[in-house]
């Protein structure tokens, strides 16, 4: 017989239900002395990723400024408006991201219209400008006269 491989006398049924429990008996003292440190490896896992400082998640931020329509001028910085926090970084197709224009947008408008003292003293049209965390950014199409509360719903 070439091997390890069983004869015909090893296959009868007593000599495999004898074999079968010996290979449990193997399995179950294996994973009986591997069972604490499985479990502790577990509670390393999850206490690190509850503390998060290996696992720490990046911050993308939606930053917000108002600008002077015609010559660019900062007139106000209204810094982040949302933001968004993912791992190993917040996506750029995240809704906080992707909404950051119209966002900005609402802001501005809250305070041009809020404000017209203040923006009338910079400025007579204020255009808003955003930033989406490197996702996209730019100014706004449509200027908006201080004072004015049209937009706002």
């Amino acid at each position: 017989m070439p091997g390890n491989l069983p004869s015909d006398d090893d296959m009868t049924p007593k000599n495999l239900s004898v074999q079968m429990l010996l290979f449990k008996r193997t399995i179950h003292f294996y994973f009986s002395k591997m069972r604490p440190w499985i479990i502790l490896l577990v509670l390393v896992i999850m206490v690190t990723f509850a503390q998060g400082w290996l696992f720490k998640g990046k911050y993308r931020y939606c930053n917000c400024k108002a600008y002077d329509a015609s010559s660019r001028e900062l007139i106000k910085d209204f810094g982040v408006v949302s933001s968004c926090k993912g791992w190993p970084k917040c996506a750029c197709k995240r809704a906080e991201m992707i909404k950051c224009a119209d966002t900005c947008d609402h802001v501005v408008a809250q305070w041009v219209c809020n404000h017209k003292t203040e923006c009338e003293a910079r400025s007579d049209r204020i255009k808003k400008y955003y930033d989406a965390g490197g996702c996209s950014s730019g100014y706004g199409h449509e200027s908006r006269k201080c004072g004015d509360c049209s937009t706002l719903g």
